[in-house]
């Protein structure tokens, strides 16, 4: 156990106390000897206390023992084979260890970072369950996890299992985060190899279209080797029958190794935001080694006949009338709730011409939404029309929104009142 000092020169305020003697001993005739020297004693003390609060000193203790932290990618872009063979070297590895007052601990991470197992002298360290999104990778939130969960008596060493594919995240970031820290990171690459891969790298549409008007799907696949399937399309998840001619409502195709352009001519029925949805699946299943990236997605903004969302409480019947006034005049309108709209993404909005928010608090909706209506408003040009009452504008909490900032009138009263003079 040693005690050091963050600031050491700072010590060097404690040959105050000389002079402060020096002055006491003079003063001893005048004030006596209790006063003097017990004013003595309290200005060192003071200077002592200084002292201490400027140095900064900390006791450090010695210890052999270490935490290794493991970091294993759990994502899909992973084989579960090659996973559970990365659990069964940790699991090992533990049983290996020489000292027993090591520990390890596992953290899994995809989307998000979760704690497998804490820092522990024994017990199992599983990899293989992780539970949670596993379409994207975000390893600095696996290190920055692993830096939490990081025992304070004992030294600590990071082990990162992953093939390097982040989506998400800033891996430098963490790792500067752990070198300050003291904490080194040592990475196990897992490779692997996919011999037979078929993708859809993107789905291109046209942004508007006219209802009725037949526009051009165009999916760009990209196959290792020669493969054979069909195309399967959804519109806002109605299946679209691609050929007529044949069974089933898939287009075949034969692709070529490389980048392989289809085209298919649909037509843009209905009106708002349409989502075209394209999956390929392979005649054989051993054509394809990982099928989670066979999907490909667009939007099609469709117009015509004007088109107005009324979001409104539920249960409520206060914009029967609004609704009734606005078919009447030839005007499609749709009424939902909060919950619902949420749920459909930012999209459903922005197929329509106008949304009308009725009595409805600022609580009823998320940060996204909030700033979704903006933008709806702001850069795609939509109407916004928000209804009075007890839960709406600054009793409603939408006073400093996204929202507020796309509405005609302040939300907050003025704080002074001009008081007009009479004669």
């Amino acid at each position: 156990m040693n005690v050091t000092f963050e600031h050491p020169l700072a010590l060097a305020i404690l040959a105050l106390a000389l002079p402060f003697w020096w002055m006491s001993w003079r003063s001893v005739p005048v004030l006596g000897r209790w006063k003097a020297w017990g004013g003595l004693a309290l200005r060192i003390l003071v200077l002592l206390c200084l002292t201490v609060a400027v140095a900064r000193p900390s006791i450090v203790r010695e210890t052999d023992a270490m935490s290794v932290l493991v970091v294993a990618d759990s994502s899909d872009s992973i084989p579960l084979a090659l996973r559970t063979q990365a659990e069964k070297a940790v699991r090992e590895a533990v049983a290996r260890k020489e000292r027993p007052e090591d520990r390890m601990g596992a953290v899994t991470v995809a989307r998000d970072a979760v704690i497998a197992a804490m820092p522990a002298n024994a017990g199992e360290v599983t990899l293989t369950g992780h539970v949670g999104d596993m379409q994207a990778t975000d390893l600095a939130a696996g290190v920055r996890m692993a830096l939490a969960t990081q025992p304070g008596d004992t030294t600590a060493r990071i082990l990162l299992l992953s093939d390097g594919n982040q989506t998400a995240g800033s891996l430098e970031d963490a790792a500067a985060l752990a070198k300050a820290a003291g904490v080194p990171i040592d990475v196990v690459p897992l490779e692997y190899q996919h011999n037979n891969e078929v993708l859809i790298e993107s789905l291109r549409a046209p942004t508007r279209a006219r209802e009725g008007q037949s526009i051009d799907l165009r999916i760009s696949i990209r196959s290792q080797r020669p493969a054979s399937g069909r195309i399967l399309l959804w519109q806002n998840d109605e299946p679209i029958d691609l050929d007529a001619a044949s069974d089933g409502l898939g287009y075949a195709v034969e692709l070529q190794p490389g980048a392989n352009l289809v085209t298919l001519p649909v037509v843009a029925d209905g009106s708002g935001a349409q989502r075209f949805r394209a999956v390929f699946e392979p005649t054989e299943s051993a054509m394809d080694s990982v099928q989670q990236n066979n999907t490909g997605a667009a939007v099609v903004f469709v117009g015509g006949t004007g088109r107005v969302l009324i979001i409104e409480p539920g249960g409520g019947a206060e914009c029967n009338a609004l609704a009734t006034a606005l078919r009447d005049g030839k005007i499609e309108v749709e009424r939902a709730q909060p919950e619902t709209v949420m749920g459909r993404g930012l999209a459903f909005i922005a197929g329509f011409d106008a949304v009308i928010i009725a009595n409805l608090p600022r609580w009823s909706f998320d940060n996204e939404f909030d700033r979704g209506l903006h933008s709806y408003v702001h850069d795609l040009g939509g109407g916004l029309v928000m209804l009075g009452g007890p839960e709406s504008f600054g009793a409603g909490g939408w006073l400093g929104s996204e929202t507020e900032k796309t509405l005609p009138v302040k939300l907050d009263p003025p704080q002074t009142r001009q008081i007009l003079r009479g004669a």
